[in-house]
């Protein structure tokens, strides 16, 4: 009987236990706007502040060139970047790169963007948003946007608990409880001697 109940312990120990959750809350990044190309830093861009720790409410403000402000946004796994302009009719130049990079240590860990269906900025779709290695690039080149619009992209982990691989203590936990629970079932009973029936 203590068997029995040591392995049901066992076993419901391991069932709360789940995979590490990637994410981006409490994480660093920096931010450097690339115009005309993603080699070249643009000079007409100012940050308040270029580099932050991911937390709640917005992280960052992209002045270019005083007269757009891009207001950045991230949370566990989306960006919302808010476009603010003075300009009428605003049009990003067509060059070969025009966007944010944002990198930071974390951003390795995402497997997959998507833009939001929340998102307003028309023409912009997964093919402009690419992760490499540590770098988040988005580029909006030969886009209008307007005052209000908005760029809302969802991102998935490695690790975001959809398919994901317990961490080894879980993995030990689940062996003991499994073998727990097989010595408890394959153990016999002993049968009281009185219950015996000898015939003779």
């Amino acid at each position: 009987m203590k068997l029995t109940a040591l392995a049901a312990l066992a076993l419901l120990s391991v069932l709360p236990a789940q995979a590490a959750h990637a994410a981006l809350i409490g994480t660093a990044i920096s931010e450097t706007y690339y115009h005309p190309d993603d080699a070249t830093p643009y000079s007409g861009a100012t940050y308040a502040p270029q580099a932050f720790v991911v937390g709640a409410g917005e992280e960052s403000v992209i002045d270019i060139e005083g007269v757009t402000e891009l207001h950045v946004d991230f949370a566990d796994n989306s960006l919302v970047i808010l476009f603010n302009t003075s300009l009428e009719n605003p049009k990003w130049n067509a060059v070969a790169f025009n966007g944010p990079i944002f990198s930071g240590a974390a951003i390795a860990g995402i497997t997959g963007v998507s833009v939001n269906g929340s998102s307003t900025l028309a023409g912009f779709d997964n093919s402009r948003v690419s992760v490499l290695g540590q770098d988040l690039r988005i580029d909006w080149g030969g886009l209008n946007y307007a005052n209000g619009t908005t760029l809302n992209l969802d991102f998935t982990f490695a690790r975001d608990g959809s398919g994901a691989v317990p961490e080894p203590a879980t993995w030990a936990m689940m062996i003991v409880g499994f073998g727990l629970v097989g010595a408890a079932s394959r153990r016999r009973r002993a049968v009281p001697p009185a219950a015996l029936n000898v015939r003779a």
